[in-house]
């Protein structure tokens, strides 16, 4: 993943809206999700740093969303 995300970084450097480059916050997971939910967004990616893109879904990739009460 870190690879592809420098690869990705560079290929968008000047592009224009709307494909952006999202940057990535290594570790503090259980943080991000609070400020995530505090601002009322959906939720956030969890990814191993180390994983492959496989195009299906798998373990390496969780998607975790904010429950609304």
């Amino acid at each position: 993943m870190r690879d592809r995300k420098r690869c990705l970084r560079e290929l968008l450097v000047n592009n224009a809206e709307p494909v952006r480059y999202s940057d990535h916050v290594a570790g503090r997971g259980e943080d991000m999700f609070e400020a995530v939910r505090t601002h009322g967004a959906e939720g956030i990616v969890a990814k191993r740093a180390d994983s492959v893109y496989t195009g299906a879904r798998s373990d390496n990739w969780l998607k975790i969303k904010v429950l609304q009460e």
